[in-house]
């Protein structure tokens, strides 16, 4: 499905968000202008990238060669984050070409060309964009009938989508999955994937996605043999798509319709609603859907009796087909063709019909191809005495039909009766009793909400107490701790003090030693005069 990608647009309008472009006011001829007129190359790569996204049929494909040719020649010149935003440019254009391809029905060689944008993709790890290149390739391989590898491309890309949170297109990847484990015969997977795919677009509100699931869940009913759950499913389907105005929703919610009062031999009912949605299928020129109602139609002949009808319709469907290259398609309509030849006995034409639709349901996986060509060529070569190939034919047959209804797949499918449907609505005969275990419940989860919110309070409580406590006993630890300290400093000070005082004292008593010594030494001793005197004497 061509989607913008949204990686390589928020890229842009980070790194570009100066020129002032709101995504939401873009207009087709503004980016054609920037286009011509700007010489900023990254500006340029960003409106060929929204051009290829949004510009009208017949030029978008246009702008997607454009961005290609213009990424890849741009990304040899950079380097980082420059390239990065180019690699992320060519990958987008790879990827809408490829859908271009895809629109028009060239599976074949839109494949390659969406696994180049894929690889791009995987270097630059846009998990986003790695799901829906995924995705398209499975749709791909899943319009080829290819089941076994359109189922491991949906794995894939469920895998991406998922942890990227890409609902829409994860219910899509969902639902075509249930699709083909219906086609295959496993009817518990394809509930399973229908119930994930329903939850998803319930979730959403996407009416349209829901009313498609309604649908195919009702045609896996009828499958089952339970008519009434599966008009009322189909009917709730048809219901959302006229409510929507969708007309290709409308088609196929009428086609299925019609399918179900066929099957039940209401053929007058399947006529008319088969008519209603091939008129509503050829205005919009939806080959597909036309396709199939018109093989519709002719096996609704087949069943009226009205066979030179029948095969008009049938060779106009199968012409369609062969032009879409639907291998499916084509191989029902030869199924529904060698019917007709059977009921005229030329056999013949029914046996190299049928050999033709055995070889298609082995190459793509159709278990009910399979069923319906071998049980054709049984009746055949039974007609023409060939009893040998008759039981082989009869003995593919019957493991075809138990592969796709047995009565354990049964069983499990109707005691299944879709889970998530079931848990909505169990109740229903009981409203009173639903009512009153709904009030309880929610009394009780009151209550125990409140319990819990008081714990929690209680637990905050004590743990903000507990925090305060070891708190002051930190603070009071370093008080004791401090008033230590001080006590020791003030200690040592007055130590100090008195040692200082008995230095000083202990310097008074040497000073006053001195100075008595002193005084002792002079009264000892004559004076100058005298010696003077004693001096003058002698030398006379």
């Amino acid at each position: 499905m061509k989607k913008i990608c949204f990686g390589f647009v928020i890229l842009f309008l980070i790194l570009f968000c100066s020129f002032n472009l709101a995504a939401q006011t873009y207009k087709i001829d503004s980016l054609k202008t920037i286009l011509k007129s700007n010489k900023h190359d990254t500006l340029k790569l960003y409106s060929l990238g929204l051009l290829s996204e949004n510009a009208p049929d017949g030029e978008w494909q246009e702008f997607s060669k454009e961005l290609i040719r213009f990424s890849e020649e741009k990304s040899v010149k950079v380097i980082g984050r420059e390239l990065f935003l180019y690699r992320s440019g060519h990958a987008l254009g790879l990827h809408n070409l490829a859908y271009s391809l895809f629109e028009v029905g060239d599976y074949e060689n839109a494949i390659p060309i969406f696994e180049q944008s894929l690889k791009i993709r995987l270097e630059l790890k846009l998990d986003v964009e790695i799901g829906l290149s995924y995705f398209n390739i499975a749709n791909c391989y899943d319009k080829m009938k290819n089941n076994v590898t359109a189922l491991k491309m949906y794995v894939l890309a469920l895998e991406y989508l998922t942890k990227t949170n890409e609902p829409t297109f994860t219910a899509g990847c969902m639902n075509n999955m249930a699709v083909i484990y219906s086609n295959m015969g496993n009817i518990s997977k394809a509930i399973e994937y229908y119930e994930r795919s329903l939850k998803y677009e319930e979730a959403l509100g996407n009416k349209i996605g829901i009313s498609s699931t309604l649908g195919n869940i009702g045609l896996i009913y009828q499958e089952q043999g339970e008519t009434e759950t599966a008009l009322k499913y189909l009917k709730k389907s048809l219901k959302i798509a006229l409510d929507m105005k969708d007309s290709s929703a409308i088609v196929i919610g009428y086609n299925n319709l019609g399918y179900v009062f066929k099957k039940n031999s209401n053929y007058e009912d399947a006529l008319l609603y088969y008519n209603k949605s091939l008129e509503i299928a050829k205005r919009l020129k939806i080959k597909e859907s036309i396709a199939g109602t018109l093989n519709n139609i002719g096996v609704l002949m087949i069943n009226m009796q009205e066979h030179d009808k029948a095969l008009d319709y049938l060779n106009q469907s199968l012409k369609i087909r062969e032009e879409m290259n639907d291998r499916n398609g084509i191989a029902v309509c030869k199924n529904n063709m060698g019917k007709i030849y059977l009921k005229r006995r030329e056999f013949n034409k029914v046996i190299n019909l049928n050999s033709e639709v055995l070889e298609i349901g082995r190459a793509i996986h159709v278990p009910l191809l399979l069923r319906n060509a071998s049980f054709s060529l049984y009746e055949s070569y039974k007609g023409k005495g060939d009893f040998k190939k008759a039981a082989d034919a009869y003995e593919t047959y019957i493991k075809m039909k138990d592969s796709i209804q047995n009565e354990g797949t049964r069983k499990a499918s109707i005691k299944s009766q879709l889970n998530y449907e079931y848990e909505k609505q169990a109740a229903a005969d009981s409203v009173a009793h639903a009512k009153e275990s709904e009030v309880k419940n929610a009394e009780l989860a009151k209550q125990s909400a409140e319990i819990k919110a008081k714990k929690n309070q209680q637990y905050a409580l004590f743990g903000g107490l507990a925090l305060v406590m070891i708190f002051a006993g930190f603070m009071y630890n370093r008080f004791k701790i401090t008033q230590k300290q001080k006590l020791i400093i003030e200690t040592q000070k007055e130590l100090v003090e008195v040692q200082k005082k008995i230095v000083e004292e202990k310097q008074k008593e040497i000073i006053d030693s001195i100075t008595y010594a002193q005084r002792i030494q002079k009264a000892q001793l004559p004076n100058d005069n005298f010696i003077a005197k004693n001096l003058k004497r002698l030398n006379s």
